[in-house]
């Protein structure tokens, strides 16, 4: 049978419909006339838990684990590629049972509760369920996973029980667009595994010369390894607790870097964080309705989550597991969503996306003189332009609301010497939209991928598919978007305004004449 067909019988084909079970179990397939539950839909709709620490996230499920074999986004993330795609927890080879799990309120650590069902102790002794008590943490530290293990016992006996705790780990390295879907030609090659007792070294060598390894500490040493399973013997009396403890350390080096694929050193103190919480944003909301309250709250914690930092300060990354990465537009809008409250947000988005503005052409990047980026990716994939995210400057819009942040943010902080150092890219980005972005002459912004990899749609709904006519049929680019020239024509003003905050008039009035202009365009061609 194959691995499409591994959860299930649902019942003879016989006693539904088609319709019944396609509309109850979207993941439904017929085989040999028995309905079964596709194993990649039972696994896409699990609950999984997520945690991000600026350049690594992580996907489980709920016992904290990255199943081995499972298909989908499960794994340890760092820099676009799966440092850990297997991690495992075991009481006597079985799953033990959750209680609860959740990620806490301030997003710094995954926490599972759990016990164990009925299993079968050391000496061939059967042990009653619920006797033991499992508290498992997962947490970040500057990129570096940590994870504690803990067991209680609640037996009546006065003899120790005797159990075998098993945590097993696996790295594929994959980059994440893999992940996702995209299938490679060729890989490069993982290295010999250096295994003891207390971890292990998985490497990596890339066929971008890169080598890649997860550096895994465990402690206290396990009784023996076998097959990338650590395990641990452990006897535990009544009232008695257990403890341990693994940490993952991601590295990439280039290949014969002496760092590469080092020893397994040491393990170090837990991270304070499993202490303490992360240090939240100095912001509160607060109104009359609790249940309002508890919203805003949550938003900004989610906001604290996703902001990364970069050499030029605050950047909100976009989502996990797919987006976790700089994108132009969404870091932008953003930014200016925060400007009242956090303005350093809308200061480190600037710098950032001025530092990777275009300055040339290259079609497979879609790049040109003084555009702002659309995406950026990191990895081995990125790295040998497999995909044109290095980065991918197929967005017509994140140039315009560049110089809307830019406007926004001067009139709200008074940044003056901000504003001097990003005037360069300021002007760069206005001839952008000058020259480049409309590739017709007719006054409006346009979008033409011309990158074989590119995005066909390149406004906020970028999917293949998104931007049709009335009649169903897919719009032909070039496609002038509605809400790009609202953008353009706020530019065109902002940037008027700054040009005479510098004093230069010349350029305000020429800014403000264009703007005024797109505006009558507009209305003209776009009102209904």
């Amino acid at each position: 049978m194959s691995d499409e067909l591994r959860s299930g019988a649902v019942g003879p084909a016989s006693a539904f419909s088609a319709d019944d079970v396609s509309r109850r179990l979207p993941g439904a397939i017929c085989h040999e006339g028995e309905w079964y539950v596709s194993a990649t839909s039972v696994f896409a709709s699990a609950r999984k838990l997520v945690l991000k620490d600026n350049e690594s996230f992580l996907v489980s499920d709920r016992r904290g684990d990255f199943p081995g074999g499972a298909p989908g986004e499960f794994g340890y993330y760092h820099r676009g590629t799966r440092y850990l795609s297997v991690l495992e927890a075991r009481v006597q080879g079985d799953l033990p049972l959750v209680l609860d799990a959740r990620t806490t309120h301030d997003h710094t650590r995954i926490v599972i509760e759990m016990t164990n069902g009925t299993v079968w102790q050391a000496r061939g002794t059967k042990l009653a369920p619920h006797l033991l008590y499992l508290r498992r943490e997962l947490v970040f530290e500057e990129d570096v996973l940590f994870e504690r293990l803990s067991v209680h016992s609640f037996a009546a006996t006065r003899e120790p029980i005797e159990i075998e705790l098993t945590l097993s780990v696996a790295a594929d390295f994959a980059d994440i667009f893999e992940v996702r879907g995209t299938l490679r030609r060729e890989r490069g090659r993982m290295l010999a595994p250096h295994i003891t007792t207390r971890g292990m070294v998985l490497s990596y060598h890339g066929l971008d010369g890169c080598v890649r390894t997860s550096e895994i500490s465990i402690e206290p040493e396990a009784t023996f390894v076998v097959d990338h399973r650590f395990v641990h013997r452990i006897r535990i009396g009544p009232e008695e607790d257990r403890e341990i403890r693994l940490r993952v350390r991601p590295s990439e080096h280039a290949a014969g870097d002496a760092r590469a694929g080092a020893a397994v050193v040491a393990f170090p103190t837990l991270p304070s964080r499993l202490a303490r919480g992360r240090t939240l944003p100095a912001l509160r909301f607060r109104t009359d309705h609790d249940g309002l309250n508890e919203i805003l709250d949550g938003a900004v914690r989610d906001i604290a989550v996703m902001i990364s930092t970069t050499t030029d300060g605050a950047y909100p990354y976009a989502g996990i597991p797919w987006y976790c990465a700089p994108f132009g537009r969404d870091g932008s809008i953003t930014a200016l969503q925060l400007l009242p409250w956090m303005p350093e947000v809308a200061r480190g988005v600037l710098l950032f996306q001025a530092r990777h503005q275009a300055r040339d052409f290259d079609d497979f990047t879609d790049r040109e003189p003084g555009k702002i980026f659309h995406e950026l990716r990191v990895g081995e994939m990125a790295a040998l332009r497999e995909i044109p995210f290095i980065p991918y400057y197929g967005s017509c819009d994140s140039t315009p609301l560049f110089l809307i942040l830019l406007h926004e943010y001067v009139r709200t902080t008074d940044d003056q010497e901000t504003l001097r150092r990003l005037w360069p890219a300021a002007l760069a980005a206005v001839e952008w939209m000058e020259r480049y972005g409309d590739l017709d002459g007719d006054g409006f912004i346009e979008y033409l991928a011309r990158s074989p990899l590119g995005l066909r749609n390149q406004a906020w709904k970028d999917s293949s598919d998104s931007v049709s006519h009335e009649n169903g049929a897919l719009a032909e680019p070039p496609i002038a978007p509605c809400e790009v020239q609202g953008y353009a024509y706020a530019a065109f003003l902002g940037s008027s305004e700054l040009a005479e905050m510098l004093g230069d008039p010349d350029r305000s009035r020429a800014w403000r004449a264009r703007a005024e202009a797109l505006r009558a365009r507009i209305h003209e061609r776009y009102w209904l």
